[in-house]
């Protein structure tokens, strides 16, 4: 697997049985989006992807079943007042496809920046402009709807409305350290308008519970 370590490449050769995806991956180290099954760009921890967050064991998994069923099935059922998206949406962009911020970059509904914009559009064989239209829009955030509940669910955490928006605001990464108790790079709590997890939570999870 090959590594970006202070702007030179090497190869580095991870071990699964001992590689745990919560330990923080330094500044320095950043898998190439091009090696990941799953790109997850809005994650500050690049090497965290909903494959490899995989901390505990299936059999002691209590969300494993959750796998095999899609993730509206159980997302309408996990608290909220309305849908997850229909929550999403409100709270990203007043639900405007066309909803833009000038800051960061993020275009739509659902706020995609530009890098998850284009890994999602590639992935799913859409043009960036076909992505923009409401039904690349709803096609991208169901996919990185789906990667995150992924990713919650291998990593033994029960994929909420709460717990699959921080994985959508904060990058899957940041959410998955931030619900076992690890740290968060404080740019990206800063990006939200807070300065701790505990003051994201006040802010916004009144509005998936």
């Amino acid at each position: 697997m090959a590594l970006q370590i202070g702007g030179k490449s090497s190869s580095m050769r991870l071990n699964r049985s001992r590689y745990n995806p919560f330990t923080p991956i330094i500044e320095e180290e950043v898998i190439t989006p091009e090696l990941l099954e799953t790109p997850i760009s809005l994650s500050p921890y690049k090497a965290i992807t909903a494959d490899t967050a995989l901390p505990v064991s299936p059999q002691a998994n209590p969300y494993t079943q959750l796998e095999t069923t899609k993730f509206n099935e159980d997302i309408v059922a996990n608290g909220g007042n309305g849908s997850y998206l229909d929550n999403l949406a409100g709270v990203e962009s007043n639900n405007k496809w066309d909803a833009y911020n000038k800051g960061s970059g993020a275009y739509g509904k659902y706020q995609f920046i530009p890098s998850t914009e284009k890994a999602y559009a590639k992935k799913l064989g859409m043009s960036i402009a076909e992505a923009r239209t409401p039904a690349g829009q709803t096609a991208m955030v169901n996919a990185l709807t789906a990667d995150n509940r992924k990713g919650l669910i291998r990593a033994g955490i029960n994929p909420t409305q709460e717990n699959l928006y921080m994985a959508h605001n904060l990058g899957l990464g940041s959410a998955l350290s931030a619900l076992r108790g690890g740290p968060v790079k404080m740019k990206y709590l800063k990006g939200q308008g807070v300065s701790s997890i505990s003051e994201w939570r006040r802010k916004f999870a009144p509005r998936f519970n």
